[in-house]
């Protein structure tokens, strides 16, 4: 069997490709003049002018000293109770990592000092959270409804009433 193609199958054509609606109309070989080589780029349009509304700057409102003093001892809470989170893990981390020393275990003791220190770390939040909650409900006007007071079990009723 011989490599040739089949008599009716014409030879390849190795000549350049047509240069299409982007050349802008010019026969040329490339590399003959190099205007001619880039595709045609339409110039911009003008801009539209900018809306009265984005030429002049807007003033934010005037802060009193209150407002900024509670918003940085909120901005601290919040600052406060991130730092909390992670010395927690950190600290669970560590003693994880000092009982894995302790009983040359590799990795277990760490694994599960972090464990423990993130659940502890977000018993933490909750709890704190929790208690925020109830402090603000109590400046606000009372308690909540059916929400038990400090020292108090969720089946005892109004607060300081006992059942006999």
């Amino acid at each position: 069997m011989s490599d040739s193609p089949p008599p009716d199958v014409p030879p390849p054509d190795f000549s350049p490709p047509d240069p299409g609606p982007w050349s802008g109309g010019h026969d040329h070989t490339p590399g003959e003049d190099a205007r001619h080589d880039v595709a045609f780029i339409p110039p911009t349009p003008e801009p539209p002018p900018i809306p009265s509304v984005l030429l002049h700057p807007v003033r934010a409102p005037a802060e009193t000293g209150a407002s900024r003093r509670t918003s940085l001892s909120e901005m601290g809470k919040a600052w406060g109770v991130a730092m909390e989170f992670m010395f927690t893990i950190a600290g669970g981390l560590l003693i994880g990592v000092a009982a894995d020393l302790y009983f040359k275990s590799t990795p277990t003791g760490a694994l599960i000092g972090l464990g423990l220190g993130f659940a502890y770390a977000l018993w933490r939040i909750l709890r704190r959270t929790l208690l925020e909650e109830r402090a603000r409900e109590r400046a606000r006007g009372g308690e909540r409804a059916g929400s038990p007071g400090p020292g108090q079990r969720p089946g005892d009723g109004p607060r300081g009433a006992r059942k006999p």
